[in-house]
């Protein structure tokens, strides 16, 4: 059995788990155009010009914590205030600590 204690400010929630996942959500950042590419798509009437290859990996900047008890998927959200995240608008904790069955912190968790 495991702990999993979400604190933002001075508000604290505590919630059981028999197995936590957590996922990076955070909103990918797309690499830099080079200018002179730029130039050229504004030589020919584009004003944006889109990347295209392999799906940008999402960041760290926010973190999903899946707690599973009895079958059941409970999901938080812990990052830091005003980053964005890929599931659009959560509440999101400031951190998170993983406690095993002895109460002892095995992980904290937040958003990077």
């Amino acid at each position: 059995m495991l702990t999993v204690k979400l604190e933002r400010g001075s508000t604290m929630k505590i919630v059981e788990a028999e197995t936590i996942k957590i996922i990076p959500v955070g909103k990918p950042v797309a690499p830099e155009v080079p200018k002179e590419v730029m130039r050229i798509a504004k030589e020919l009437g584009h004003d944006e010009v889109h990347v295209l290859g392999e799906p940008l990996p999402c960041t760290n900047a926010v973190r999903e914590i899946i707690a599973t008890f009895n079958g059941r998927d409970q999901s938080f959200f812990v990052g830091y205030e005003g980053s964005e995240s890929i599931c659009g608008p959560v509440e999101l904790w400031n951190c998170a600590y993983i406690e095993n069955s002895q109460g002892a912190t095995t992980e904290k968790v937040h958003g990077y």
